[in-house]
């Protein structure tokens, strides 16, 4: 069943601001819990979930009793920012959309099932990793385990709130080629500047690093790495140019391929810096991710990692890297 009046909507962003401001939830993480739950045949882009619970109720798409299900799922799972909800408040929010979408009886039982595991302590605790925060004194802002959901809301959160800038540094970044993660780029380039730096899927470089890569890794073929990161990511430019929006100053988005080894992927978002290590026989996404805070040297060395890219991107290489080959070239739509 689909809703089919403006009306209906209407009640139902009010009810998911509802649930939003109660939770602490930013509008990222509650997407990528919807998503959790819709599963990848069915998950929504973050423009299509704007749509659906945040923005006017005349617009399209239409509001699926499975989609409010998704919702309410949202604000039943553990995770580091949500605060305490009311059982009482939680159950009878989640009952007024359920009426409103008039959920099918399976679908009904679901929501019984998630409420009543959500409310069990009266509200939802549990974190799906093991998640440190530390004191302000300490260089540290936060460690999570590996990449997991939390860890990828966390930067999601963080570019979507971004004001200055936004810089990443990896072998693929391949998270970001996802079709979700490019609108979001694409929204927050009209902002502020937006680069990323990849390592050319061609070069020798790339080669001796998935020598040491670990079995599953997924993107160790030339040829797949172009099709599932370097195509996604030239359309995402051609996208781009054949938009004509005003764009604030300094707002751009630039993609850059390097030729040399990457121990390590770098991500600058405004004053934080999140760090991932490329270890032997690991993949990058089992390494833990540190988060350090502008102001500190920590900070201050790995965004100097990111001047020396740029350096190269504006002057070229330079000795001692000319003589050894150290190139960094724009990827063009």
């Amino acid at each position: 069943m689909i809703i089919k009046h403006n009306a209906q909507k209407k009640k139902i962003i009010e009810i998911a601001a509802n649930l939003r401001k109660a939770s602490c939830l930013n509008n990222i993480q509650i997407w990528g819990r919807v998503n959790e739950f819709l599963g990848k045949h069915d998950e929504i882009t973050y423009s299509t979930f704007l749509n659906l619970f945040t923005l006017n109720p005349k617009r399209d798409p239409k509001v699926s009793p499975r989609q409010c299900l998704a919702f309410i799922y949202a604000f039943t799972v553990g995770g580091e920012r949500t605060t305490k909800l009311d059982k009482v408040f939680l159950a009878g929010q989640a009952a007024k959309l359920a009426g409103i979408v008039r959920l099918p009886k399976d679908s009904y039982e679901e929501l019984q099932r998630m409420l009543s595991q959500a409310t069990k302590n009266d509200f939802c605790e549990a974190s799906a990793q093991p998640t440190f925060l530390f004191q302000d004194e300490c260089p540290l802002e936060k460690i999570f385990l590996k990449t997991a959901f939390d860890s990828q809301q966390d930067l999601l959160g963080r570019v979507e709130a971004a004001r200055q800038r936004f810089i990443t540094f990896g072998l693929t970044r391949n998270f970001f080629a996802r079709d979700d993660v490019r609108d979001l780029l694409l929204r927050k380039s009209y902002e502020i500047p937006i680069k990323l730096f990849l390592l050319d899927p061609h070069c020798e470089s790339r080669k001796d690093r998935y020598r040491i890569e670990s079995t599953e890794a997924a993107l160790e073929s030339t040829e797949r790495a172009t099709r599932d990161v370097i195509r996604p990511f030239r359309d995402l430019l051609r996208k781009r140019k054949s938009l004509e929006r005003v764009e604030a100053g300094g707002a751009c988005l630039q993609i850059y391929l390097y030729n040399f080894p990457c121990s390590f992927a770098i991500e600058i978002i405004d004053d934080a810096c999140r760090i991932m290590l490329y270890g032997h026989g690991k993949a990058g996404t089992e390494s833990p991710i540190l988060i350090f805070k502008g102001g500190t040297p920590y900070f201050d060395y790995f965004y100097g990692q990111t001047e020396w890219l740029e350096k190269l991107v504006r002057e070229g290489a330079r000795e001692p890297w000319k003589s050894k080959n150290i190139k960094i070239q724009r990827l063009r739509e």
